[in-house]
C-alpha cells in the first residue's frame, strides 16, 4: 500500500467514518484513486491534478528521509505549502476528503434515487406474487404493478423467496404442489407468465418448501422442507430442470430439526443457519457447502431466555442477527459464538409497531432501512436503522391495505438496481 493509500485510509477510518462508494470514487483517488474535481465556491477554486497527485506520493518523506514535496491543493495547483510531518499530510489527506465529500456531492454509500426501485411481495394465501414499483417510496393502500398469478404461473403456497438481481431472476419455493419455480426477467413478466423452468417430481425429495436460498459462487440452490424437515442442495442452479435428484441432503434425527420456516446461507464462514418455529430453536451447521447426511448441529440456540417464540425469519446485518418471531423481531449481537439458552440483546415489540408474524426480512443498505413483510397484519413494515433498534419504534411507512391484495404475505424481495 502506497503512503497516499495509507493515509486515505487513516483519514476515512478515523477521521470520516465512512465508506467511498463508486460516485465518490470518481473524485477520491488517491495514487490510483485521488480527488480529481473541479468546483467553485465563493470564489474559490479547486483544480487536482493528477500527476501533481503522484508527485505528492512519491514525495512523501519515507523512513529515514527528510524530503518534503509540493501541495497540489491551491487556486490552480500551484505551490501553497510544504508537507513535513505526519500531523501535516494527515490533514493534507482529510481536506481532500472534506472537499470531496462536501463540495462535490459525494455520499457515503451507494445511495439509490428515491422514487425507484421494484418490490415483489409472495402471497402464499392468494397464490400471487405483487410486483410494486417506486418501492423506496411506496406507502399506504397501494395498487401493485402487475400480479404474477393463475394457473400458467403454477403458483401455490409461494414461500419465502431467493433473486438474482443480475439476471432478475426469482426463485420461488412452492409448497403447494412440492415445486421449486424459475422465472426470469420477473421484472418484465406478465401476469400469467409460465416460470421458465421448474424443479419438481418424487426424485427431488421436495416435501412443502418454505425457503431457498441461491449460492451463485457454486451454483447451487439449498431448498428448507417443511414437510420432511431436510434440506436439500441442488447442483447447476442456474439450469436445473425437471425430477433432477438433489447433490446432498441434510435429514435425520441427530440434525434436531423439528421443524423449518426460514434458512439463511453465510457464504462468508461457510455457516447454514436454519429457524425451528416447533422447537423454538436456531441451529448452525458449519461446513455447509459440503455437508450431507444426519448431522448434528455445531450449535443450538433454545431456551426460555431466548425468547424464540415461533421464529419465523432470519436476516443477518454484519454480525448482528434478526430473527422474526411472533409480534416481535430478535437482535442477538455476535452471532459467530451464538449458542445455547442465550437472550437476545433487543427484543422490537409492542402495538407501536404493528408486529404480528414477521416473515421474511430485507435491508435497503444506503438508507440503513428494514422492510419486513408480515403476514398477520398483512403489510410491508419499514423501519429505520435497524442496527441501532430500541423498544417499540415505530414504522416509518407501511404498505397495508385492500388495493394491496396481500394475503398471507411471506415472501419479500427488493430490487434496487432498477430504476422502475
Amino acid at each position: 500500500m502506497t503512503p497516499c493509500e495509507e493515509l486515505c485510509a487513516l483519514s476515512l477510518t478515523h477521521f470520516l467514518e465512512a465508506k467511498v462508494d463508486s460516485a465518490c470514487a470518481e473524485h477520491v483517488r488517491f495514487n490510483l484513486q485521488v480527488c480529481n474535481a473541479s468546483r467553485s465556491s465563493q470564489g474559490t477554486n479547486l483544480n487536482l491534478d493528477m500527476q501533481e497527485v503522484d508527485r505528492l506520493d512519491e514525495g512523501w518523506p519515507r523512513a529515514g528521509g527528510s524530503v518534503s514535496p509540493t501541495n497540489p491543493l491551491g487556486g490552480k495547483g500551484e505551490s501553497v505549502a510544504r508537507v513535513k510531518t505526519p500531523t501535516m499530510r494527515n490533514w493534507v489527506i482529510v481536506g481532500m476528503v472534506w472537499v470531496c465529500f462536501f463540495t462535490t456531492g459525494c455520499s457515503t454509500s451507494d445511495e439509490v434515487q428515491e422514487g425507484t426501485g421494484v418490490m415483489l411481495v409472495a402471497n402464499r394465501g392468494a397464490a400471487t406474487i405483487a410486483h410494486f414499483k417506486r418501492a423506496t417510496t411506496a406507502e399506504g393502500s397501494i395498487l401493485p404493478q402487475v400480479y404474477l398469478r393463475g394457473a400458467n404461473t403454477r403458483l401455490a403456497q409461494p414461500g419465502q423467496l431467493s433473486y438474482d438481481a443480475t439476471l432478475h431472476r426469482l426463485i420461488v419455493p412452492n409448497g403447494g404442489d412440492n415445486s421449486i419455480l424459475f422465472f426470469d426477467d420477473v421484472l418484465n413478466s406478465a401476469e400469467g407468465v409460465p416460470p421458465k423452468r421448474f424443479l419438481t417430481g418424487v426424485g427431488t425429495q421436495l416435501s412443502r418448501p418454505v425457503a431457498v436460498h441461491l449460492d451463485t459462487a457454486h451454483d447451487e440452490l439449498y431448498v428448507a422442507n417443511g414437510g420432511s424437515n431436510s434440506v436439500v442442495v441442488f447442483s447447476s442452479a442456474s439450469t436445473i430442470d425437471g425430477a433432477t435428484a438433489p447433490l446432498r441432503t441434510l435429514s435425520g434425527s441427530n440434525t434436531k430439526i423439528s421443524g423449518i420456516s426460514a434458512m439463511w446461507l453465510d457464504s462468508s464462514t461457510d455457516r447454514l443457519w436454519l429457524a425451528d418455529p416447533v422447537g423454538g430453536a436456531l441451529l448452525v451447521f458449519n461446513n455447509a457447502s459440503t455437508i450431507n447426511g444426519n448431522v448434528p448441529p455445531n450449535r443450538y440456540i433454545i431456551g426460555n431466555n431466548t425468547r424464540l417464540l415461533s421464529p419465523q425469519s432470519l436476516l443477518f446485518i454484519n454480525k448482528q442477527l434478526f430473527v422474526g418471531c411472533t409480534s416481535s423481531i430478535l437482535r442477538f449481537d455476535n452471532s459467530d459464538t451464538l449458542d445455547g439458552n442465550v437472550a437476545p440483546t433487543i427484543v422490537i415489540e409492542g402495538g407501536a409497531t404493528l408486529l404480528s408474524r414477521p416473515q421474511q426480512m430485507v435491508l435497503r443498505p444506503d438508507k440503513d432501512e428494514l422492510y419486513v413483510v408480515d403476514a398477520g397484519a398483512a403489510a410491508v413494515l419499514v423501519f429505520e436503522k435497524p442496527e441501532t433498534f430500541t423498544g417499540a419504534p415505530v414504522p416509518l411507512r407501511r404498505i397495508q391495505g385492500a388495493q394491496t391484495g396481500f394475503a398471507d404475505p411471506v415472501g419479500l424481495v427488493l430490487d434496487l438496481t432498477t430504476s422502475e
